[in-house]
């Protein structure tokens, strides 16, 4: 019988001597370690882009549907609200003194 029958027929995992795993990271250093975490990098950065394309669709989609009133803003419009509602976070003013305001700027 030839060498290479021998080499078949003596070893349990077929001609070639050794399983596919082994043979498949012989060439990298530290085995299979090198191979395993890439893997796990592919992976965690397949995941974070379904999370981010996931996040970025429903804030996208999210139901939200914006008022349109009909009137619209101008410049100093929006900079009296900007400032009508910084006094409302300071406290200087209520709620209900915002509301005046913000219809009184919008008629």
């Amino acid at each position: 019988m030839d060498a290479l029958a021998q080499v078949g027929r003596l070893s349990p995992y077929g001609r070639m001597g050794r399983p596919l795993a082994e043979r498949a990271v012989e060439g990298f250093p530290f085995g299979g370690i090198v191979v395993a975490v890439g893997f796990l990098v592919v992976l965690a950065v397949v995941i974070a882009l379904v999370v981010w394309a996931v996040t970025r669709r429903s804030r996208t989609t999210s139901g939200a549907v914006p008022i349109d009133t009909g009137t619209r803003t101008t410049p100093a419009m929006d900079e009296a609200l900007r400032i009508a509602r910084e006094r409302l976070a300071r406290g200087e003013i209520d709620a209900e003194q915002y509301t005046t305001i913000a219809e009184a700027l919008r008629s």
